[in-house]
């Protein structure tokens, strides 16, 4: 009787170890590939942004699909750090096609500026551009930390309605901590370790967080730890990596019911604030 449960303790213990080592090996492969799909995309984000040069054509401020469903909002889209606006192509294109309208920034470069400069940006645009108020925001890694500060900083709804934000580093960046420099740009990445001041700061800023709905992949070699938005929305995705998922018309889909639930949530809202209470008799 000690030899069968020796035996079955033998190979519940290797069962584990293989388990261990698949799952080892699979973040391994899922971490070469989203390698492979960022360089990618940065190459073709450099093309359709030459090319647009060579044409004499500045950056499309507003992507409008053949068909605008007048009921969906605007949807404001903001990159990660080190990607600019074309990086995100394949999202962009993925909402588009569902007929939403999507806006871009330009001005925003590779997102190497701090946060708060970079929600100064955003904010003097939806002050420009009042009459596409409120928005949306649809964002990719740092962008998701770029939304949180605009909405912070529109409490009464004026210029936004939410955010949906995927792969946002809301508890830091734990590939950060590799990361050595006194450039702008090591700077930069170094503030968004987990543990820092500024990333504490925001992260403990969870005024405006039932706004947010953030969506993570089940593996992300750049962020680690999924971050939480208090009193928001917080959901996984059977996805590996901290990129490729943007391409994949699952996210996509998911995308644009969380995009239409905030907005829905917002019209009640608007209804209930607007609505007068009957007058006694």
């Amino acid at each position: 009787m000690g030899n069968v449960r020796s035996s079955v303790g033998r190979q519940r213990k290797w069962l584990q170890w293989y388990r261990l080592a698949w799952w080892v090996s699979l973040r391994g492969w899922a971490s070469i590939v989203d390698s492979l799909y960022w360089a990618l995309w940065q190459v073709r984000a450099s093309g359709l942004r030459l090319r647009r040069a060579l044409w004499g054509r500045r950056a499309t401020l507003l992507t409008a699909p053949a068909k605008v469903d007048p009921n969906k909002p605007v949807i404001v889209a903001l990159a990660g750090l080190a990607t600019s606006w074309e990086f995100l192509t394949p999202l962009i294109d993925g909402l588009t096609r569902r007929g939403f309208q999507v806006a871009v920034l330009p001005q925003l470069g590779h997102n190497l500026s701090s946060v708060p400069e970079l929600a100064e940006y955003v904010k003097r645009f939806l002050r420009t551009h009042d009459d596409l108020s409120p928005v949306m925001f649809v964002t990719h890694s740092k962008g998701g930390l770029i939304a949180k500060r605009v909405l912070l900083d529109d409490p009464d709804w004026r210029y936004a309605v939410g955010a949906v934000v995927l792969a946002a580093p809301f508890a830091g960046a734990t590939s950060a901590r590799h990361i050595r420099g006194l450039t702008k740009f090591g700077k930069e990445i170094i503030t968004l370790r987990p543990g820092t001041p500024s990333q504490l700061e925001l992260e403990h800023m969870d005024a405006q967080d039932s706004r947010i709905s953030s969506i993570s992949p089940l593996y992300d070699e750049v962020v680690g730890i999924r971050g939480r938005v208090r009193g928001g929305s917080n959901r996984a995705v059977s996805a590996l990596g901290h990129n490729r998922f943007l391409s994949d018309e699952r996210l996509h889909a998911l995308v644009e019911r969380e995009v239409n639930r905030l907005w829905s949530e917002w019209q009640v809202r608007q209804r209930a604030s607007t609505t007068t209470p009957p007058t006694p008799a």
